[in-house]
C-alpha cells in the first residue's frame, strides 16, 4: 500500500504516513464522498436523459395523432402511459438523489 499523497510505500495497520503524516483514515473518507457525489451526478444526468427521451415520444405521439397517422385513443393512451413513466422515472431518480445525499452528508468531516 502506497500514501496518496507521498507515494511512501506503508505497512497495512498504518493510519498515518510515516513520511509525510498524512491521516490515511481521512484520505479513504474524502475518496468515499467524491466517488459518492459522481455517483449522484451520474443518476442525476441519467435523470436528464430519460426526461428527454420521454417528452420526445410524447409531442411524437401528439404530432402523429393531429396528422391522424394514429388513433386518437391509441395516442392518448401512450402519452398517458408516457407521462405515467416519465412521473416513475422521475420519483426513482429523485429518491436516488436524495438517498445519495443523505449518504454523503453521513460521511461528511466535522467542522472544527
Amino acid at each position: 500500500m502506497y500514501c496518496p499523497s507521498c507515494s511512501f510505500q506503508l505497512t497495512q495497520s498504518s493510519s498515518y504516513c510515516n513520511r509525510c503524516g498524512a491521516n490515511l483514515n481521512l484520505i479513504g473518507t474524502l475518496t468515499s464522498s467524491h466517488r459518492n457525489r459522481r455517483t449522484l451526478m451520474l443518476w442525476l444526468w441519467v435523470g436528464v436523459a430519460a426526461n428527454v427521451v420521454i417528452l420526445g415520444m410524447i409531442l411524437g405521439s401528439l404530432v402523429l395523432m393531429k396528422d391522424g397517422t394514429i388513433a386518437g385513443r391509441l395516442g392518448t393512451a401512450f402519452a398517458i402511459l408516457a407521462s405515467l413513466s416519465l412521473l416513475l422515472i422521475d420519483g426513482l431518480i429523485v429518491w436516488r438523489a436524495l438517498s445519495g445525499t443523505r449518504d454523503i452528508n453521513k460521511r461528511a468531516l466535522p467542522v472544527n
